[in-house]
């Protein structure tokens, strides 16, 4: 009866294991977000998730490392980075994808550059810094060239040096 029940504690511990594992793995956008002033590290600032315009969660970051976000597949998500004093940054992330990649995990990596502009002074963007989305030629995500020319928000390109 010991053997039974200790086989079937096993069977329930492998069973529970790879379903958190397989949670991990569920379809989406994870984005990895962090905070910098002049390449210094920023910490103690908040992240509002829009969904649709309705806010959905708050993220306060307490210490200086990137801030990991899971978001569903085919909506819309605004994300407004705000520090007392800062001037607010705001991303608008489209997660829609072609017929067929419902299923898939993507990753999107990116930093947010905020100015420091003194204590409540009431400063909100009026647009975003970036809009990231699918990108059919890629086949992953990544920011909008079309919007970034068009605000002339183009982010910085590292180039192989040329050889002669």
């Amino acid at each position: 009866m010991k053997k039974l029940v200790l086989t079937l504690f096993c069977v329930l511990l492998v069973h529970i294991a790879c379903g958190a594992r397989n949670s991990f793995l569920n379809a989406g956008l994870e984005i990895a977000c962090s905070v910098s002033e002049k390449n210094t590290a920023l910490k103690e600032y908040s992240i509002f998730i829009f969904v649709d315009d309705t806010i959905s969660d708050t993220i306060f970051a307490e210490l200086a490392l990137p801030i990991y976000v899971q978001l569903d597949l085919n909506r819309s998500y605004r994300l407004e980075f705000m520090k007392p004093g800062y001037m607010e940054r705001v991303i608008i992330l489209n997660t829609n994808v072609p017929e067929g990649k419902e299923r898939k995990r993507f990753t999107y990596e990116f930093e947010i550059n905020m100015h420091f502009h003194g204590n409540d002074t009431g400063l909100v963007a009026v647009a975003p810094v970036a809009v990231i989305q699918y990108d059919s030629l890629l086949g992953d995500f990544n920011y909008s060239t079309e919007y970034a020319q068009s605000t002339g928000n183009i982010p910085k390109m590292s180039v192989a040096p040329s050889r002669r």
